[in-house]
């Protein structure tokens, strides 16, 4: 099960490891062709988190509970479009 911790930076880290290797951070300002590796090159997308999210890592959500609710959104949309196609 995920933690999540939201920091001084209303940014919400949610680890699934108990020890991470790497943070990808994760912005509603952020672009997709970054690399998602600093403040700066956040990632915007679930579909590009999922990409990135190989191994042991750390999300940073940087708006916090925001970036996570439009998060849970593109999940939902997609199992919603997935069982319209009758593929789950």
């Amino acid at each position: 099960m995920a933690n999540g911790v939201l920091d001084a930076h209303d940014e919400m880290t949610v680890s699934y490891e108990p020890k991470s290797i790497q943070q990808i951070f994760v912005s509603n300002e952020g672009d997709d062709t970054a690399d998602g590796l600093s403040r700066e090159t956040a990632i915007k997308s679930r579909k590009r988190l999922m990409q990135l999210s190989l191994g042991n890592v750390e999300w940073v959500l940087m708006e916090g509970k925001a970036t996570n609710e439009r998060l849970e959104t593109e999940a939902a949309v997609a199992v919603d479009f997935l069982q319209d196609k009758s593929i789950i």
